[in-house]
């Protein structure tokens, strides 16, 4: 999965160079394991380079505790 993200809310432009790219991959390791990769190509505002060093622990941990739930027990709703 791969997207651009551009905080509106920070007050700065709409620009291509003020948008951050990110890509998960996700590659089978084994029969019972996947390995999810979170990429950032940049981060072209400092205030978002902060955000994402404060954020990223919890993201990824909370990422971790979905992955691990037993199958049967995950539902998916899309929330439309």
């Amino acid at each position: 999965m791969k997207f651009s993200f551009w905080n509106s809310g920070k007050g700065y432009d709409d620009l291509q160079e003020n948008y951050s790219i990110i890509t998960h991959p996700i590659e089978i390791e084994n029969d019972d394991s996947l390995k999810l990769t979170h990429c950032l190509e940049k981060i072209p505002i400092e205030f978002e380079q902060k955000n994402h060093e404060r954020y990223l622990p919890g993201m990824l941990e909370n990422i971790k505790r979905f992955a691990e739930i037993p199958q049967s027990t995950v539902s998916v709703n899309s929330g439309f």
